[in-house]
């Protein structure tokens, strides 16, 4: 069941001329979210990356228990939820040019 239509978009205080669908602000306001999750995300993977290529360096030179195979896990769980944001941004961005296509055509 659609919901009232706003009278603003979810980047500003302004008003828009006529109605906004509540609907496309919902897929706008997940897109924006899931962008800055995704960015995160792939902070956190770089940040992993760059603490396992130390702890190879490190790990050559000297004994002990590697830490090497967690570390590897972390980087494909971190890989993993990076592609999964990916996906689901696109899938958003893919709704949201539907429902501008929709709404267009009205």
């Amino acid at each position: 069941m659609p919901q009232r239509g706003r009278t603003h978009g979810p980047y500003s205080t302004q008003p828009r001329r006529g109605p906004y669908d509540a609907e496309v602000w919902d897929v706008q306001r997940d897109i924006v979210l899931l962008t800055a999750q995704l960015v995160a995300e792939r902070g956190a993977l770089e940040t992993w990356q760059a603490r396992l290529q130390r702890r190879l360096v490190y790990e050559k030179s000297h004994a002990g228990q590697s830490q090497v195979p967690a570390l590897r896990q972390q980087c494909a769980a971190t890989h993993v939820r990076v592609v999964e944001l990916e996906q689901r941004l696109i899938d958003a961005r893919h709704l949201l040019r539907v429902l501008l296509a929709r709404q267009d055509a009205r």
